[in-house]
């Protein structure tokens, strides 16, 4: 079992990426736009400065990053499923969407991967639900938890996307929601000139094995 480390991660600035990597004309990026990752690339370098300090990513003992989910939860208190999901899609919008996020895994997100995040193409449970509904403000920050990192080529979920070139990166990221945690898949599409998110998807309560 693992034990949680209380003091927040110190991360150190990633290293700067042209944008070209991400501006591609094969997937809807008419989120993009240029002043925004501008904008973007300053926050992440200004929190880099300041200490590299995401103060809701955290560690067990064994090393392993987790997401403590605390950024505005109290805007989905009181909501029926269908307001959740709607309030975690203008978190997206508003806060992510034409930016480029992530201090060390750092991908592109547009207007489909809002979409898709909250309209899963599989059934998941309604505690499932929530919880990934709850952890929408923390999606930077889930992408910085990051571990056992590999790659698959397009079409291994049976869905051919014609615009992948380096098929999909994977990588599990943990996150706890109020006191429970969960373990979940982040699915990064391989386009031509950079990585764009595309979901956060096999999320399972792990809480009876930390």
């Amino acid at each position: 079992q693992n034990k949680e480390n209380a003091a927040p991660v110190q991360q150190e600035a990633a290293a700067e990426s042209d944008l070209e990597e991400f501006d591609t004309p094969e997937t809807d990026w008419s989120d993009f736009d240029e002043d925004s990752v501008q904008f973007s690339r300053r926050d992440n370098e200004k929190t880099a400065r300041e200490g590299g300090v995401k103060f809701s990513l955290r560690a067990f003992e064994d090393g392993r990053r987790y997401v403590d989910v605390q950024a505005d939860q109290e805007k989905f208190d009181g909501l029926s499923v269908a307001e959740k999901n709607k309030t975690a899609k203008t978190i997206i919008q508003r806060r992510f969407v034409g930016r480029v996020i992530g201090l060390e895994n750092k991908v592109f997100v547009n207007g489909d991967s809002a979409s898709e995040y909250v309209h899963p193409s599989k059934n998941i449970t309604p505690d499932i639900r929530e919880a990934k509904m709850r952890a929408a403000p923390e999606l930077d920050n889930l992408l910085d938890a990051g571990f056992n990192f590999r790659n698959a080529p397009d079409g291994a979920d049976g869905h051919v996307h014609p615009n992948v070139t380096g098929g999909f990166d994977y990588f599990d990221a943990i996150f706890k929601v109020g006191s429970e945690y969960y373990q979940g898949v982040i699915n990064i599409m391989n386009v031509k000139r950079g990585k764009l998110l595309k979901d956060v998807t096999k999320i399972r309560n792990i809480t009876k094995d930390i």
